[in-house]
């Protein structure tokens, strides 16, 4: 199979859409189109569905790529050892946007101390999008905040746990007590991020096992929205304390004290078959080191 076909094809199946994949690689779209039915032709089977403006995997496409990735990725680790120096490298880093936004700078300030030619491409994922797009070669390395167990080809390392603070504004008719219960917070606002953000699942299962549920639930996007309304006293919300720090530091919150487990673990993951470059290398040693919180 010639390795310029099997990385258009590795580009199509990541973004299912020829045009966009050949805009990334800088080739006219029927370049693209051609190298497509080149390989179909000569592997005697169709890649991809044509569903009229859009394309889907087939069955023969989905186990294809998992190869493309494999190749690709080794021609590129044989180019970089032939050629002995460090060239320029983007390091594809997938992670939660609590972790983006609040640790990873000073993970990208260290990384480019040692690699001044390394740089970050940064994705805010889910969890279950993470260790997808980990395997599939999307992303080089993963941080997660989630009670993550094995997932077969993906190499994992905890990091410790993550502290979580159910948070109100100062003042709040329910600060001061010595523990907060579900029948407490029958009437209050819950503020929280997506459906399948780790701490919202965490505290909606802790209020539905007490048979209770929160009156109003507010959904937004962005911790800093949440944090905002918080303050505000729009509502309550259940939130990593490292995203918190400062402001609680200077009373800008209250917090209340749950009956419930309020801690979650935090992960490192990158692909078994993986080759870690020195950059790379690095950025995990970097990561795993000063993402330790305990």
């Amino acid at each position: 199979m010639d390795l310029k076909a099997l990385r258009t094809f590795r580009e199509v199946a990541q973004t299912l859409n020829f045009t966009r994949a050949a805009e990334r690689l800088s080739y006219a779209q029927s370049a693209v189109t051609t190298q497509i039915q080149t390989l179909e032709r000569d592997l005697g089977q169709p890649l991809f569905r044509r569903l009229g403006r859009r394309v889907e995997l087939t069955p023969a496409g989905e186990k294809l790529e998992r190869y493309a990735v494999r190749i690709t990725e080794l021609a590129d680790e044989a180019v970089a050892a032939l050629r002995q120096s460090e060239a320029t490298e983007t390091i594809r880093v997938a992670t939660a946007e609590s972790i983006c936004t609040y640790r990873l700078p000073p993970v990208v300030q260290a990384l480019r101390a040692v690699h001044p030619q390394a740089s970050v491409h940064v994705e805010c994922t889910e969890c279950i999008e993470t260790t997808s797009g980990l395997l599939a070669g999307r992303h080089d390395v993963g941080l997660l905040i989630d009670e993550i167990r094995d997932v077969e080809g993906l190499r994992i390392h905890d990091l410790g746990s993550v502290e979580l603070v159910l948070v109100a504004a100062p003042g709040h008719r329910l600060e001061g007590r010595e523990r907060i219960t579900p029948h407490d917070l029958i009437k209050e606002t819950i503020l929280v991020l997506e459906s399948s953000c780790t701490y919202r699942i965490l505290f909606e299962s802790y209020l539905a096992r007490a048979g209770r549920r929160a009156s109003v639930v507010s959904e937004f996007n962005s911790i800093e929205a949440v944090k905002q309304c918080v303050a505000a006293g729009i509502g309550i919300s259940l939130l990593p304390r490292f995203t918190l720090e400062r402001e609680l530091n200077e009373g800008r919150y209250a917090v209340l004290p749950l009956s419930m487990r309020t801690s979650v673990g935090i992960h490192i993951a990158y692909r078994e078959d993986k080759w870690l470059t020195p950059a790379l290398t690095t950025f995990v040693d970097c990561a795993s080191r000063m993402l330790m919180l305990r």
